[in-house]
């Protein structure tokens, strides 16, 4: 039997985990289930809208279930029924009980984006540039009951430079996890792989991104605010509060101009950190399109010295 002729269930929701399915699908794997959470009311009308991978399954054809969930003991014993090989997830957004993960002779292999066990959790791009990480990297593993904890299939490592952002870092990463998620199941339904425990003395976790999370601190370093920014560019953006109004900066350099931290600091709204300050390049004002400042400074009034309070 090739790995072709294996029976694949795919699992999974957002956009990025199309590139995943449709990597296995010009790939010729045999993909005999896909699951992904069930159409969400979405638009102004509100109306339930298929999640991508829905709509890829069903234009090309493949077997798709979106249950609510997969503790009902009607959707286990269906998933038997399915006779499946290996099941691949990649973002499905639902838990997967534990009789499901015992129900296939590979079991469940998932594609984290870091080295392992650095950053287990849902934020792990987000966390390596928050943190200044000089690496991080891409890693498959198999489900077991703990997030993240499962034995090692393959790695990969990713140098990260200081002008990356999280849009850049995620692109990278994905297209180093679809090769590496290709030439891993050759490996593994060849029994050439030696799965390798995780030391979960080394764990760290990267927690969901929160709201408070993305508010940016002016006191601290500008080497602290510019990780930041980058950790949420483009989408959902790092923000502060000035003249009681919320704004992202979506990109920025650092300056070597020292003045009082949390304080506009020039004309073109440089604004002071702890050691140096920080130039901001592309801005976003609550309800509009991100600008060049040169563009925000034109329809926003802001003077040197104006502060910018933190926790507001």
């Amino acid at each position: 039997m090739t790995e072709q002729k294996y029976r694949i269930a795919f699992m999974g929701t957002p956009e990025v985990s199309v590139q995943y399915i449709e990597t296995l699908f010009k790939n010729h794997y045999n993909i005999v289930a896909v699951y992904s959470q069930p159409a969400r009311p979405k638009g102004r009308g509100m109306r339930p809208q298929p999640s991508p991978v829905q709509v890829f399954a069903e234009k090309k054809n493949l077997p798709f279930f979106a249950p609510i969930s997969l503790s009902d003991k009607k959707e286990f014993e269906h998933f038997k029924l399915l006779n499946i090989d290996l099941a691949i997830v990649v973002g499905y957004g639902n838990l997967i009980p534990e009789n499901f993960l015992k129900q296939s002779i590979f079991g469940f292999i998932n594609i984290h984006f870091s080295l392992l066990p650095k950053w287990r959790g849902a934020s792990p791009i987000e966390h390596a540039l928050l943190n200044s990480d000089a690496k991080t990297g891409v890693t498959i593993f198999k489900l077991i009951k703990t997030l993240d904890a499962g034995p090692i299939l393959s790695s990969e490592e990713f140098i990260i430079d200081d002008l990356i952002t999280k849009q850049e870092l995620e692109s990278k990463l994905n297209l180093i996890g679809k090769n590496l998620l290709i030439k891993t199941l050759v490996n593994y339904f060849a029994n050439k792989i030696s799965l390798q425990e995780q030391d979960s003395q080394n764990q760290s976790y990267a927690p969901k991104i929160t709201t408070h999370v993305r508010q940016i601190d002016f006191s601290q370093t500008a080497k602290k605010v510019s990780n930041q920014i980058r950790a949420f560019s483009p989408s959902p953006g790092a923000w502060f509060v000035l003249n009681n109004e919320r704004i992202k900066i979506i990109s920025c350099f650092i300056n070597n101009q020292k003045g009082e931290s949390s304080t506009v600091l020039s004309e073109n709204f440089l604004i002071g950190c702890s050691d140096q300050s920080i130039q901001p390049l592309v801005i976003q004002r609550e309800g509009k399109q991100s600008m060049k400042v040169e563009e925000f400074l034109r329809g926003f009034s802001v003077k040197i010295g104006d502060k910018i309070r933190y926790n507001v």
